[in-house]
């Protein structure tokens, strides 16, 4: 989950984001460790930013489901994004 967070953070995003981690799973030689990742807030350029992290940390960390709604009150934001 560091190297998560450390993504998020280089990426500009500082306290619009929350994680929730999922049950770990195994196969008896690797343990997939999961976690719902929530962004609220963000603009695009930021968001694209924190994708672009994720992907050099690749095949370590990847996105398995993303859905982005966006926001009312601001159309520059993305209101909450769920990876």
């Amino acid at each position: 989950m560091n190297a998560l967070n450390q993504a998020a953070y280089e990426a500009g995003l500082r306290n619009n984001y929350a994680s929730t981690p999922q049950p770990s799973e195994t196969n008896g030689q690797f343990v997939l460790h999961s976690v719902e990742y929530q962004v609220t807030n963000a603009d695009y350029g930021t968001l694209a930013r924190f994708y672009l992290n994720l992907q050099q940390r690749a095949p370590y960390l990847g996105i398995d489901r993303f859905t982005l709604a966006s926001s009312r009150g601001d159309p520059a934001k993305i209101g909450r994004a769920h990876v």
